[in-house]
């Protein structure tokens, strides 16, 4: 059994220190306290600062467009059977046109999260409308499968943003105590978007054919175009008083610009994909979609495949199974978004400490064992069924879908609570592992069924299933502050890593030193701080933040070191972020930082979290031949 080494914990979270009367005077007049997790800017146009009534409409927007992503790739579910003589294909064939489409849902959004990331998701999301309703006229108009599958493939693309990209947009409007309520809705939406396609495109099928599915879907986007266009706000917010921000009405309609300075690289488009090699996500990501694949995806693909061979049902028959698996998923929102937050806050008072990200993870016990419990009964049901239709199947669905929905929010959302910078790459590599199991899956379910029957078949799934729920375990990181004897260890540790990695002397050892003597002797807890990462007493990394004497109101990053064995987890952001919100809180107007032009991790990393390069030159002593680099940021 492998741990998942997730979460930090901040052992001395409440040892803050106060805000600047501007500062807290802004936050309490906007939110009534200062108590936020995370601390926002003293802007009207950070997200996080916008009135309730505006993020509950921008939650909306996000919300209906990823549920329009997998409505429109389930639509046609219902009518395999129609479609397939149509075009003169099988039911598999036909069935062929939802896994391509989920296929691609998972893989585009790689696409779009770096550009949205540079240029927000406004703009993202007004092209996917425009160019998914061009999608879905031209699917309406053809009468070859091959073109049908290649403007279904042309629309799944397009429309895919809104589903990995939602994740990052809850992120940056909610804080971190109502995070797993609206990340839950946001979820929920994704998820309806599947049962409640066939359930409306039945009778659409049945009473005026097919092709309307497509007229009807290209409408919605028209629309959701209009409204978003109108109403829809930028959620992707760099703090950065040299970014020009949209004014008036006009301005705002139209605005293309970059909403962040940092250059565009080839590096962003594969960056969700490097999240592989931090356990938190992959293992949240690879457990989720296997809950997707058994609990979702099996369930509601292989009803309008056996359905009509059993019971004879038509397109409008089989669109009504799906309202168990609509039931489930509200019913299974309740425990996996709303119970979610209230478990969360109740984690402290059980604990005696800040809940840590992995406490979330209990509920999704519940969410394994409803799954199992909906797939079994849903395919031995199946297999014991007579001429006559009865509802046991559908009452299998809707406990698989209440498990799935579970598995989702607590999923997706401890995904984001350890990855927080970075939210809609977490999102996109989540979405992409979710997807890929989906598209693979409907290859081979049918020739499972057959070759092993409806009830032995039940094996795969729950040894699948068990399987991925024994994969995390909690063990956290726990941050806290520097105390006596850390220090030597620290300079210890940047001289033997640093020579080994890059071969740099003991000079380099020697100038860490100076700088840590330099940081003892001036230590001010109210405007300075050292974090110590550890795992079972370990030593993991470290980072400071000092006053800069030099410069006014600015703060310097000192010293950020994360060990090899360590690497891949976000420690390294983490630490990072921590000392960007105490500087926030201390006052700092700039964060400044010192790091090599080889240093590649490092420096995209500062990339990320909006550090600009401004200025650099030559090293003589440890590393000759590099570049000494200065990185800057406002606060």
């Amino acid at each position: 059994m492998s741990k998942l080494e997730t979460g930090l914990v901040d052992e001395n979270s409440d040892e803050g220190v106060a805000l600047t009367a501007s500062h807290r005077d802004y936050l309490l007049r906007r939110h009534g306290t200062v108590e936020l997790d995370p601390v926002p800017s003293p802007s009207d146009d950070d997200p996080l600062n916008w009135p309730r009534p505006k993020k509950d409409l921008n939650l909306l927007f996000v919300a209906f467009h990823s549920f329009i992503g997998l409505f429109t790739a389930s639509a046609i579910q219902c009518t395999f059977v129609t479609i397939a003589e149509d075009l003169g294909r099988s039911v598999q064939d036909a069935s062929y046109l939802v896994s391509v489409f989920i296929a691609i849902l998972g893989v585009a959004p790689l696409i779009w999260q770096p550009l949205s990331r540079v240029y927000g998701r406004r703009p993202v999301f007004l092209a996917s409308l425009l160019f998914s309703l061009v999608g879905n006229v031209a699917c309406a108009v053809v009468h070859n499968y091959s073109a049908m599958v290649f403007f279904r493939a042309f629309t799944a693309f397009f429309i895919s943003p809104a589903l990995a990209l939602g994740s990052g947009v809850v992120g940056e409007t909610f804080f971190k105590n109502e995070r797993g309520r609206y990340m839950g809705v946001w979820a929920m939406m994704t998820t309806l978007g599947v049962p409640v396609g066939p359930l409306v495109f039945g009778f659409v099928a049945v009473r005026v054919g097919y092709r309307w599915i497509y007229w009807t879907l290209a409408i919605t986007n028209g629309v959701q175009l209009i409204v978003y266009g109108l109403l829809g706000s930028e959620t992707r917010y760099v703090h950065d008083p040299a970014i020009k921000r949209p004014g008036s009405m006009v301005q705002r309609l139209f605005w293309l610009r970059r909403v962040d300075p940092s250059r565009l690289t080839w590096y962003d488009f594969v960056h969700p994909l490097t999240l592989v090699t931090n356990p938190n996500v992959t293992i949240a990501a690879v457990t989720y979609a296997m809950i997707f694949l058994w609990g979702c995806v099996m369930t509601t693909l292989m009803v309008p495949q056996i359905y009509p061979q059993i019971w004879g049902f038509n397109a409008e028959k089989v669109g009504l199974q799906y309202i168990a698996f609509i039931v489930g998923t509200v019913i299974g929102e309740l425990a996996g978004g709303f119970a979610s937050d209230h478990w969360m806050r109740l984690a402290p008072k059980r604990e005696g400490s800040p809940p840590k990200p992995e406490f979330r993870l209990w509920l999704s016990y519940v969410g394994y064992l409803l799954t199992i419990c909906g797939v079994v009964v849903f395919l031995v049901q199946l297999g014991a069924a007579s001429d006559t239709w009865d509802v046991s199947p559908d009452v299998g669905m809707a406990i698989g879908g209440a498990g799935n929905q579970v598995v989702t929010t607590v999923m997706i959302t401890y995904a984001v609570d350890c990855l927080p910078q970075d939210g809609a790459a977490v999102g996109t590599f989540v979405i992409f592992v979710r997807h890929i199991w989906g598209f693979i899956g409907p290859f081979w379910f049918p020739q499972m069924i057959n070759t092993l029957g409806f009830a032995r078949s039940t094996a795969v799934p729950v040894a699948m299933i068990v399987g991925v729920s024994m994969l995390a375990k909690p063990n956290p990181l726990v941050l806290r502050r520097h105390r006596p004897g850390d220090i030597g260890h620290i300079i210890s540790r940047h001289g033997a890593i640093y020579c080994e990695d890059y071969g740099w002397d003991e000079r380099f050892e020697a100038m860490v030193a100076r700088i840590m003597a330099d940081f003892l002797d001036r230590y001010d807890p109210q405007t300075e701080c050292g974090w110590i990462a550890e795992r079972d007493g370990e030593f993991l990394g470290c980072v400071f933040l000092v006053k800069d004497h030099d410069l006014d109101q600015t703060a310097r990053i000192r010293a950020l070191l994360v060990e090899h064995g360590a690497r891949g987890l976000g420690l390294g952001g983490r630490l990072v972020q921590n000392c960007i919100d105490f500087a926030r809180e201390a006052g700092y107007k700039d964060m400044v930082l010192y790091t090599n032009s080889i240093l590649t991790p490092a420096r995209k990393l500062y990339k990320t979290f909006g550090f600009r390069l401004v200025d650099e030159a030559e090293i003589t002593t440890f590393a000759p031949g590099t570049l000494g680099e200065t990185w800057k940021m406002a606060l």
